[in-house]
Order: structure tokens, then sequence, then C-alpha cells
């Protein structure tokens, strides 16, 4: 069976970033990480819905930060 090109989740929960991020951060800390999937590449949308709304692609976890690659479809690092 192929790799999917992303993984997803459908039990997702939303959940806050637990440190700030600037626009060079190849890595985010999330607050509570409730039914991410396991496997990666897997996408999140920080800020949804508001001025700073940007798309990432997570590529990993290290220890407890997820591994990103911003600004993806579009979006800007913010």
């Amino acid at each position: 069976m192929p790799t999917p090109s992303r993984y997803y989740s459908s039990t997702a929960a939303k959940t806050t970033l637990s440190s700030s991020v600037d626009s060079s951060s190849a890595s985010i800390l999330l607050a509570a990480p409730s039914g991410l999937p396991s496997q990666y590449p897997f996408t999140l949308i920080l800020e949804k819905d508001s001025a700073n709304e940007e798309i990432v692609t997570v590529t990993g976890l290290v220890g407890s930060s997820y591994s990103v690659t911003r600004g993806v479809d579009g979006s800007t690092a913010k």
C-alpha cells in the first residue's frame, strides 16, 4: 500500500500554542496535542480565521516540540 502524501485525524481537538513563535521558528509547542496523527506529515492551521492565519506542515516530533514547515499553501510565516 503506498504512503499517503499527508496523514489526517478526524478527532484532533482545538488547542493553543504553549510558547510564542516568531516567523523564523521551525518548531512549535502545543498546549494540549490531543487526537493528532501519530504519523507524518500532517497539516495544522494556526490562528484559524484570523488575520494571523498560517498553514504549517508538521514533519515530526522532537521531544514535545513539533517540527514544522512554515507558510504552506500560500500562507505567510507570521
